[in-house]
């Protein structure tokens, strides 16, 4: 608005729990001449339809020819494999259900004995010693700790991979 109207300065308002909040912004003639130019070289490649190169880090990848129906076939199988273990996962977890409640009923029925050994089935009870909360422990013993402390102390970073299954927004036959 400061570019168009020409102005010296500019108003930027929000509106934030039931207040306006208001910031003065003073013309800056480098920043506007930069943003002039940038605005009209993208105009200019949209008026050519001409694309940006890709960013690896930023864009999206979209398989182009031949690349379409291998990701598309592959993309077929992952959904169908993802299918059956969500299937398979939910009985796992039923079944674990069933342990539990088995479980607790046997181990009440075996009062206050710690050992049972009867029709397949083995009880123990036992007593196990508690985990250490490490980070409790340096906390306390050492104070918190900044980042330069604990960087030499950080492993290298990995590399994760995150994929889901969503429906298909352009299928592919």
């Amino acid at each position: 608005q400061i570019l168009v109207a020409n102005s010296t300065r500019g108003w930027l308002v929000f509106y934030y729990e039931d207040q306006l909040i208001e910031f003065e912004i003073q013309r800056d003639a480098a920043f506007l001449t930069e943003l002039q130019e940038t605005a009209l070289q993208f105009w200019e490649l949209v008026q050519t339809k001409k694309e940006p190169s890709k960013c690896p880090e930023q864009d999206c990848f979209v398989p182009k020819g031949e690349a379409q129906y291998r990701w598309t076939s592959l993309s077929r199988q992952y959904c169908s494999a993802h299918a059956e273990v969500v299937r398979l996962e939910n009985h796992i977890k039923s079944l674990k259900e069933e342990m539990r409640d088995a479980q607790s009923k046997l181990v009440a029925m075996m009062g206050n004995y710690a050992h049972a050994d009867y029709a397949g089935v083995k009880l123990s009870r036992y007593m196990m010693a508690g985990t250490v909360d490490y980070k409790q422990l340096a906390t306390d013993k050492l104070g918190e700790l900044d980042e330069q402390v604990l960087a030499a102390y950080r492993k290298a970073p990995q590399e994760r991979l995150r994929i889901s299954t969503n429906k298909p927004e352009q299928p592919v036959e």
